[in-house]
């Protein structure tokens, strides 16, 4: 299937979506800013939100919506492709209420134009303690050889989350993942962004001190217990990366062993048939 620009895109593929929730929050704050404990507020407060703290738990969703985020920035940052719009992210999102976390924050003006209606959380964080937070744990992990040769062992699990998150981490440091810098340069501008285009009525900015009474009452919702969640310290993130280095090594175990247990049993089982027989 084609796209309306004649091109042959992996978004095409997948049939048009009549969405099964209203988009209502687009959470737009940088990654490693409260994203995860907020995906995990909403979800308290009854919210489906998307986030790829859920993506990361499925190996299907890993191996289609990551080549899927991909190619999305590539149509939008690097000009190859039509850019995607309403139709293209109901195909990915039509089941969730509430979207945020790289790659989908980086598409500040596209999701804002597909869900006019959605309000806007902007998850707040001091830059230099940002920086340091996404070094020790996204980039870290990222510049691993171990993942890197996961990533080319097994392309179905760890290839499009090393191609995904390597695409978001380029355009978050220009392409210089070691230049805290040009990391937090991103961090004010794209903030700013967020803030000129978002109407104040419509948008939250959420944090440092992240409490239950601001989100709920921009929500329109009721005030849960009092204990506002605190998770994906790095440790946790660390716990995340491992238990999907884990799965890759997995698959690829498992594929090894249907290759070899056959062609291992042939020979034992040969072996012995010839002892059996003196040869």
């Amino acid at each position: 299937m084609l796209s309306k620009g004649g091109e042959r895109r992996q978004i095409d593929a997948l049939p048009s979506t009549v969405r099964s929730r209203e988009m209502k929050v687009l959470m737009l704050g940088g990654p490693r800013t409260g994203t995860s404990a907020l995906f995990a507020a909403l979800s308290y407060l009854g919210f489906k939100p998307y986030h790829h703290a859920a993506v990361g738990t499925s190996p299907e969703l890993i191996t289609r919506d990551y080549k899927l985020w991909s190619e999305a920035i590539c149509a939008k940052f690097m000009g190859q492709g039509t850019p995607y719009g309403r139709e293209e992210f109901d195909k990915m999102l039509g089941d969730y209420d509430a979207v945020g976390d790289v790659p989908p924050s980086l598409f500040v003006e596209d999701l804002l134009q597909a869900y006019p209606d959605a309000k806007v959380i902007l998850t707040l964080r001091d830059p230099d303690s940002w920086y340091q937070s996404l070094k020790r744990t996204i980039i870290h992990w990222h510049q691993k050889l171990s993942l890197r040769i996961l990533s080319v062992l097994e392309p179905e699990v760890c290839g499009p989350l090393m191609t995904c998150m390597p695409l978001s981490l380029d355009i978050i440091t220009g392409g210089d993942w070691s230049d805290g810098e040009k990391a937090k340069q991103w961090y004010a501008e794209h903030y700013e962004k967020v803030r000129r285009l978002v109407p104040k009525e419509k948008l939250l900015e959420f944090g440092p001190d992240f409490q239950w009474e601001p989100l709920c009452k921009f929500l329109s919702v009721e005030l849960p217990p009092p204990m506002y969640p605190r998770i994906n310290s790095v440790a946790e993130c660390d716990l995340v990366y491992g238990m999907a280095v884990d799965m890759a090594i997995w698959t690829v175990a498992k594929k090894a062993a249907v290759r070899v247990l056959p062609v291992l049993a042939l020979g034992v089982g040969g072996y012995f048939y010839r002892s059996s027989f003196g040869w």
